[in-house]
């Protein structure tokens, strides 16, 4: 196997590896854990364990099951509960700052923040919640939009780093089987004449790379500019050019469908299987133009003739 192609699959595989499964290792956590929720009952106490400073929310729990019993209270606090949050180690308060905005619902579980505290050193603790007869369920967790968006930040940086060490690898992939004479035939070297052609046409789908980078509409807009600028000098170009736009004009109709099958969740397989898709058959066409090949792609809607 020629070093160019063994970069191609080693690119491919890596934009995979950071768009794909990075991200969802760093998020998926989130909906499967409970996010180090410590849930008591009320009037009651708990003490809890902080290894990580920052800020922690303490919520009502009124719609949820717990340890067998189903709990269905009103979403206001009864009149005369004192909530009393300590430093478990040195007896001192801890203080709590009073926040209603935010809410949670989750399947059967629905919750209200009450306040938060925050921690700027590990210690323990202590809740101790009292002045009220009726039994309902708290519990007491570090913040979730603020572990939400360490993990979505961290997923970014880790798919933008996967994808453009991938799309760099490919790109010099193509350009060594270029260089080292994969777009002849054996023993023929490539005319200068052929050699302007086979790249304005390799040009014309690895510019659909484009929508990649953030682009809107990228993979349309490269592949459009190069076959605009080209089309009249060589057929080769043209007759790639369309199949190019007419590729990407597809797969952007694909996506646009997929992501509407999100909300039925296949959408989301859907959309990093499009993904590759498109990466590798962009790869493919590459490599045959640069043998003066024609490439034609499958599950394409040829709307440009």
């Amino acid at each position: 196997m020629k070093s160019g192609t063994k970069r191609i699959i080693a690119g491919a595989m890596l934009v995979f590896i950071g768009v794909v499964v990075v991200p969802l290792m760093l998020v998926l956590p989130l909906f499967w854990s409970d996010t180090g929720q410590a849930r008591f009952r009320v009037p009651g106490s708990i003490r809890v364990d902080v290894e990580t400073p920052g800020r922690y929310y303490l919520w009502n729990e009124y719609q949820t099951i717990f340890e067998g019993k189903t709990y269905n209270r009103s979403e206001n606090l009864p009149d005369g509960l004192v909530i009393r949050i300590f430093n478990a180690d040195t007896g001192r308060p801890v203080p709590f700052e009073t926040d209603t905005n935010i809410s949670s619902t989750t399947g059967a579980r629905a919750s209200n923040a009450i306040g938060y505290i925050d921690l700027e050193q590990p210690a323990t603790v202590a809740i101790d919640v009292s002045g009220s007869d009726q039994e309902r369920i708290f519990f007491f967790s570090r913040s979730i939009l603020q572990n939400l968006l360490m993990r979505v930040f961290g997923s970014v940086a880790a798919a933008m780093a996967g994808f453009l060490a991938g799309l760099g690898l490919i790109i010099w992939g193509v350009i060594r089987l270029n260089q080292t004479g994969a777009g002849s035939p054996a023993g023929s070297p490539a005319t200068d004449d052929d050699d302007p052609a086979r790249n304005w046409a390799m040009l014309c789908h690895l510019s659909a790379l484009a929508g990649l980078t953030g682009i809107p509409f990228g993979n349309i807009i490269g592949p459009l500019i190069v076959w605009l600028i080209k089309k009249d000098q060589f057929p080769f170009v043209d007759a790639q050019g369309r199949e190019s736009l007419n590729f990407q004009i597809s797969m952007t109709l694909y996506t646009m469908l997929a992501v509407l099958l999100c909300f039925v969740l296949i959408g989301f397989l859907l959309l990093p299987v499009l993904l590759i898709a498109n990466l590798v058959l962009i790869i493919l066409a590459c490599l045959k133009t640069s043998k003066g090949i024609a490439y034609r792609y499958p599950l394409t809607i040829r709307l440009i003739r």
